[in-house]
């Protein structure tokens, strides 16, 4: 007898079509859970390993531990020992648990290898003033420097070097533009060992030097403010004019 919440078994079309449902056969309900024969359809999303079937149905393997998204990527198994659910909580509540490969429990997982990709963006934000190590990185993922850094570059175009300090020369980019800090200090303060190695970096991010940033940005700042205030001014109603120092109305 199946436990609470599984649909009956399917078999092999070519061997024994009889064991497929309907799509128009009914359905049997206990408290919340649908309870149904695998449809033929169902049986093809799983062998064709179907996206678009995911989030339908789940399925697990007779004798198994784990239960699976329809597109799931491992070895396809046997059709007489599938075992079809509606709902993840059906799964759960039967004994199985969520598949670590296709993550069934998971609405929107893109798969291991994103996920990977994910969780190591998250690694250098949460390490971006550390010094860059793959094999610290690898290491605290679980995972080999080697795999690691073809799965990252398949995903973000990138390595985790250039992740490490992009992120740290955006920071660098806010100091100089909103602050008055010493170019040695910012360096200090986004993580780079001397400032020779963070004007090195920056110039190879930005195509400039940080103190020609900083006077760029300050410049292109100062243009915008004086724009903004002719604008007002040549919109202001007659008989008021506006201060370009701190944008007050003021009546003639």
């Amino acid at each position: 007898m199946l436990p609470n919440g599984l649909c009956a078994k399917g078999r092999c079309p070519s061997i024994d079509p009889v064991f497929f449902q309907s799509n128009n056969a009914g359905h049997k309900t206990e408290g919340a859970k649908r309870i149904r024969m695998m449809t033929r359809e169902q049986w093809e999303a799983i062998e064709g390993k179907d996206r678009r079937a995911d989030g339908h149905f789940w399925y697990a393997v007779r004798g198994g531990k784990t239960f699976c998204k329809p597109s799931c990527p491992k070895k396809l198994p046997r059709v007489d020992r599938v075992l079809v659910f509606f709902s993840c909580e059906a799964a759960l509540q039967a004994g199985f648990l969520p598949c670590r490969l296709c993550r069934p429990d998971r609405a929107g997982w893109k798969g291991a290898k994103a996920d990977l990709a994910e969780r190591a963006m998250d690694y250098l934000e949460n390490h971006m003033h550390e010094k860059f190590s793959l094999q610290a990185m690898a290491e605290a993922l679980h995972t080999e420097g080697s795999y690691l850094l073809r799965t990252f570059h398949d995903a973000t175009g990138h390595t985790p070097l250039w992740f490490h300090r992009e992120m740290r020369i955006r920071e660098a980019c806010d100091l100089l533009e909103n602050t008055d800090e010493p170019v040695a200090g910012i360096a200090s303060a986004t993580g780079f060992s001397t400032p020779a190695l963070f004007s090195r970096v920056f110039a190879q991010m930005r195509g400039m030097p940080p103190s020609e940033y900083r006077r760029k940005s300050r410049d292109a700042a100062d243009l915008i403010s004086q724009e903004n205030s002719s604008e007002m001014m040549a919109n202001a109603a007659p008989g008021v004019f506006w201060t370009s120092s701190d944008n007050e109305e003021i009546g003639t």
